[in-house]
């Protein structure tokens, strides 16, 4: 039992247990990520999805919004890892989320560029996306993922 509770303490401290080991497949730029987005009553949350071993440096995130919004919430999972491409690096892991309130009529142009890597094996080139959401009467009635 003492055996047993040293090997799952020994997973659980080292980053490794985060990624989930593979075959060496490729996973293209398109599968790596993905953006949905979910329009509730007061806020639109626009989800960046990270396939399973992908990772975004933290560093390499960067965000704008217009019309500029003080409110917008960013929540995203990160750990600290040593790789061969920056070093040690914090990088989000899972999915990021932006939490965006709606507007009450208009356009919100929301900007994002990022850059990842597949479980430190390659990394892909840097990514941008504009994602324009049309609002009316506070209410979400068209979105652009360009």
């Amino acid at each position: 039992m003492n055996l047993f509770l040293l090997f799952v303490s020994a997973v659980f401290s080292s980053n490794s247990f985060l990624f989930i080991e593979t075959s060496d497949q490729f996973v293209s730029p398109e599968e790596a990520y993905t953006i949905t987005i979910n329009s509730f009553d007061d806020h639109v949350l626009i989800d960046l999805k990270l396939h399973q071993n992908v990772y975004v440096y933290s560093d390499r995130l960067n965000f704008t919004i217009s019309p500029e919004n003080k409110n917008l919430k960013v929540e995203a999972e990160s750990l600290v890892i040593k790789d061969e491409f920056f070093g040690e690096s914090e990088v989000f892991i899972n999915n990021i989320f932006f939490n965006i309130p709606n507007l009450k009529d208009g356009i919100l142009s929301f900007k994002l560029n990022y850059l990842g890597c597949y479980q430190g094996k390659y990394c892909y080139p840097e990514k941008n996306n504009k994602i324009d959401l049309f609002f009316k009467e506070n209410r979400l009635i068209s979105k652009k993922i360009l």
